[in-house]
């Protein structure tokens, strides 16, 4: 069976063909007519798989060409439950490279294919991935909305198969974000037990971050450490380098905020050296601001302006 090859074709080309796909579900270049349905259900479940494992790695491009590649053998027996998976996972690739229309766009593809369908399993994990959306874009009223319903279509399905714990977290957050620190905890706390009880660490890093969160709102700064510390324990268990960027990244801001300048510095500075072989550009970019910020007020001006000069040079690179 001939496939799509992204890396084959000039990049023109390689762009074009991928926007026909997302909007209309096939390409000049689509693969040949299966034999065997199964068989091409089980490479598209496989590619999903590898994709999800360069995912997360923080390779988004790597994890787009799997996606896309498992979107075509999806297509081209139309399997309906596999392209909602595809479209989902492609969709978050877009939410992590600051594609957010993109994203949206192709979520909403997701959400009214699982709907004609009436798959609940599939509407409720659509619904939460689009609510996540929201919630990261500033559309909060929008994302508790697809929280609430992906809770109510969750009733009565298989836990797993709706992603029950990252629904609790992402409720968590979004009362955090309405100011109801109380409910964000008990949800948050919810996903926590169910991802430790599951071993599920790296979920669990997720919760202790949201967690931190949440007390450093409220100005227990202490507690917020903890958890953040938490995080960053599981995040190193797995070894999921973004995640351990992030709570590096945390602790710095936590300790800012507690006064512990000096502590701050040194955590972001371990945050920058992790961003770094991730090659994340805007999350490089904010560290940077942060360590500048905090070398001048420590009275490390040498050091000030080394992270000035190397902030000037991403930008200038930005901009050609």
């Amino acid at each position: 069976m001939k496939i799509f090859n992204i890396q084959l074709i000039k990049p023109a080309a390689a762009a074009a063909c991928l926007s026909f796909i997302l909007i209309f579900g096939a390409c000049s270049s689509s693969p040949e007519q299966p034999e065997n349905i199964t068989a091409v259900k089980n490479q598209a479940a496989q590619y999903e798989a590898f994709g999800n494992n360069y995912f997360e790695q923080a390779k988004y491009q790597q994890a787009l060409q799997f996606y896309q590649q498992g979107l075509e053998y999806n297509i081209s027996v139309y399997n309906e439950p596999g392209i909602v998976k595809s479209y989902n996972s492609i969709a978050r690739v877009f939410v992590e490279t600051g594609s957010t229309d993109r994203a949206e766009r192709t979520f909403l593809k997701a959400y009214r294919i699982a709907k004609d369908l009436d798959n609940n399993v599939l509407l409720a994990q659509t619904a939460n991935n689009l609510g996540s959306l929201y919630l990261k874009t500033g559309r909060e009223e929008e994302a508790f909305e697809l929280f609430q319903e992906a809770l109510e279509l969750s009733e009565g399905t298989e836990k797993e198969s709706v992603e029950e714990s990252i629904l609790y977290h992402n409720l968590g957050m979004s009362y955090k974000l309405r100011g109801n620190y109380k409910q964000a905890k008990l949800y948050l706390h919810k996903a926590l037990e169910k991802n430790l009880e599951n071993r599920e660490f790296k979920e669990a890093a997720s919760n202790y971050y949201g967690l931190a969160s949440v007390e450093s709102k409220q100005n227990r700064y202490e507690q917020a450490l903890d958890y953040a510390r938490s995080a960053l324990e599981n995040d190193r268990k797995m070894e999921y380098s973004y995640g351990i960027a992030k709570d590096l990244k945390a602790i710095g801001i936590i300790q800012e905020k507690a006064g512990n300048l000096e502590a701050s510095y040194e955590s972001l500075k371990k945050s920058l050296l992790v961003f770094g072989t991730l090659n994340l550009v805007e999350d490089i970019i904010d560290i940077l601001v942060r360590l500048e910020a905090a070398a001048r007020e420590l009275g490390k001006p040498k050091e000030a302006e080394e992270y000035a000069a190397t902030l000037k040079n991403i930008r200038e690179n930005q901009d050609k």
